[in-house]
């Protein structure tokens, strides 16, 4: 296998890993909503989402970001790989701005939902 071969297998692994990421978020998302209840997958270790006491509120505050930001990473994953299966042309650098957006916009998210935690989830 040739290098280049190489980094293309990376690039879909990862590619692969993000619309995963992006379909747990949304999955996420809408078990928030429908049962009322907060993953553990999604807090800090050191809350307890069951005694949380304003519990509503997070969920209603993190529903939409949620899922957008589980929209964006299924994009992301899928517009280098999706596409040129499909006989789509992308540009060489496509699966590496795709990657650093989708990294971006994964720190912003966890920053916002440490804020969200803090202002909702933690005991006064």
């Amino acid at each position: 296998m040739n290098e280049s071969g190489m980094f293309q297998k990376a690039d879909n692994f990862l590619d692969y890993v993000i619309v995963g990421a992006g379909l747990y978020l949304i999955y996420c998302a809408l078990s928030m909503k429908i049962t009322s209840r907060i993953p553990k997958s999604l807090v800090s270790r050191n809350i307890d989402t069951d005694n949380a006491p304003h519990r509503d509120e997070y969920i209603s505050n993190m529903f939409l970001p949620s899922i957008v930001l589980g929209l964006i990473l299924m994009l992301c994953g899928l517009s280098t790989w999706a596409l040129p299966a499909m006989g789509v042309a992308v540009p060489e650098k496509t699966p590496m701005i795709t990657s650093l957006v989708a990294m971006s916009l994964v720190i912003l998210f966890g920053i916002f939902s440490m804020n969200m935690q803090k202002k909702y989830l933690q005991k006064d």
